[in-house]
């Protein structure tokens, strides 16, 4: 089974690194020369030796993060080469619904036959994911799911991105701003996890 992650936020564009450090990978165990303590964490984007990526799979310390690569593998070795970057993967859960499957990402919604396990944690960066989104034409089983989820710190990210059990306009939401009925859509996917999300429609 490989777990993949793909972090979701407002904005892909903005390099969330701090400083300007190298990294260290031996056995998916990435040490940068100095502490990450932006806004990250699992599913953001690593990118280092030029144009080689990876994806935060989880925190040891502000030092010392686990990384994967789109597919869930252990990235090669390397060491002290610099780091590009560290991104969100995808601007809005629309867009993550789409971009998952692309050729550049799993390159199929069989999450069965690719013996899959898909992560898509979302963090707040500005404000509200707006954007309507459909889940629909995914292969899941009890084993290889899809999971929507707001990190909440610990060895998942720096900071939590869940609400405290009331609205929080500063933590991750889906709210559509066109007073549509919905906002979220899950057609047929019969094995999903949504964790800690709000949901206004």
């Amino acid at each position: 089974m490989a777990q993949v992650y793909y972090s979701v936020g407002q904005d892909n564009t903005t390099n969330l690194m701090t400083g300007t450090p190298t990294v260290t990978i031996s056995a998916g165990v990435a040490t940068f020369s100095s502490a990450q303590t932006g806004n990250i964490g699992v599913g953001d984007r690593v990118t280092y030796n030029t144009s080689d990526v990876a994806y935060i799979s989880g925190k040891t310390s502000s030092t010392v993060w686990t990384l994967v690569t789109a597919l869930g593998a252990t990235p090669g070795d390397i060491t002290g080469s610099t780091v590009v970057s560290i991104k969100r993967e995808f601007n809005s859960l629309s867009s993550a619904y789409t971009g998952s499957y692309d050729a550049n990402h799993l390159n199929t919604r069989d999450l069965v036959t690719g013996t899959y396990v898909l992560n898509l944690p979302c963090y707040y960066d500005s404000g509200a994911d707006s954007s309507v989104v459909t889940f629909t034409g995914w292969t899941t089983s009890a084993t290889y799911y899809i999971k929507l989820y707001t990190p909440q710190g610990g060895n998942e990210s720096n900071n939590t991105q869940r609400h405290k059990g009331t609205w929080n306009t500063s933590a991750f939401r889906l709210e559509t701003t066109t007073g549509g009925a919905y906002i979220l859509y899950i057609i047929g996917v019969s094995y999903m996890i949504i964790d800690g999300l709000q949901i206004l429609a």
